[in-house]
């Protein structure tokens, strides 16, 4: 027989089935849980004992502040920076003096985004920077210290009152 075919569904398999595709809504703790997950860093503390003490502080100032507090329009522009400094740190390799003018080109980033981002590792105390001007133009040259790079926190902080 073509173009028919006769089928016959139990109720109980059809309800059953439902049953593991209904929409369970999260709680709000578990809301809070999964919003402040995004930026917190993943680490042994023997790992982090080794670094500076500039770079420990600012690891865990990043993680004491995702902790505690929430503003969905800053942890967008976190994730953003955080990201674009992920990409500059992989992509360079480490003691070696880099230009900032052929990471942004290479990367396709603005080169006022890669200083930004070289210049708060540099006050972490994880990178050293020479800055000179050359025709006209600022030259930017850096170099990376041999360290794993964590989330950090790269928008200033202006406390609320």
């Amino acid at each position: 027989m073509w173009g028919k075919v006769r089928a016959s569904i139990s109720n109980q398999k059809l309800t059953h089935n439902v049953k593991n595709y209904l929409y369970k809504p999260l709680t709000l703790e578990e809301r809070k849980q999964h919003k402040q997950r995004k930026l917190v860093n993943q680490y042994k503390e023997e790992d982090v004992l080794k670094y500076n003490k500039t770079y420990r502080s600012a690891i865990l100032h990043n993680d004491y502040y995702w902790n505690n507090f929430y503003e969905k329009e800053r942890m967008r522009n976190e994730i953003e920076y955080n990201h674009r400094a992920f990409r500059i740190y992989s992509i360079i390799s480490t003691r070696k003096w880099c230009d900032a003018d052929s990471i942004a080109n290479h990367l396709k980033l603005n080169k006022r985004e890669v200083i930004f981002i070289i210049r708060k590792w540099k006050e972490c105390g994880i990178a050293e920077i020479i800055e000179r001007t050359e025709r006209y133009r600022s030259v930017f040259k850096f170099k990376i210290k041999n360290v794993k790079l964590y989330y950090l926190t790269y928008s200033n902080f202006k406390e609320k009152k």
